[in-house]
């Protein structure tokens, strides 16, 4: 549910919950239906200011075994493919596009033209 949606309706309700559950219930037919509690504890939770989404990435350490293996595959062979190096080495593939990444290598294609 969003957030915004769920303050207006519990400002209109005047911090009623029930109210306020029952308004977003009435106003959005096909959605799911929060309830009085969840209404509660994300207003509870926007006060306090706790509200933003913490984004959790591994960082890849420069001695990470990962990192050292797909920067030196890619090394003696910059053709291959990170699908390729995933299946050699029982790396996923996302995690070997995201190292690459991380190092700033970036995947090209060499076209040839006349």
């Amino acid at each position: 549910m969003p957030v915004g949606i769920a303050n207006q309706g519990h400002g209109e309700c005047r911090s009623v919950y029930v109210r306020a559950a029952a308004l977003y219930a009435e106003r959005y037919p096909n959605r799911r239906h929060p309830t009085y509690i969840t209404i509660r504890d994300l207003t509870n939770i926007a006060r306090e200011g706790r509200l933003h989404r913490e984004r959790r990435r591994h960082e890849y350490g420069e001695n990470d075994n990962r990192v050292l293996t797909v920067l030196a595959v890619v090394y003696l062979n910059p053709h291959i493919s990170s699908r390729e190096i995933g299946r050699q080495h029982g790396i996923p593939k996302s995690t070997v596009l995201r190292i690459l990444k991380a190092q700033r290598y970036h995947a090209y294609h060499i076209t040839l033209i006349q």
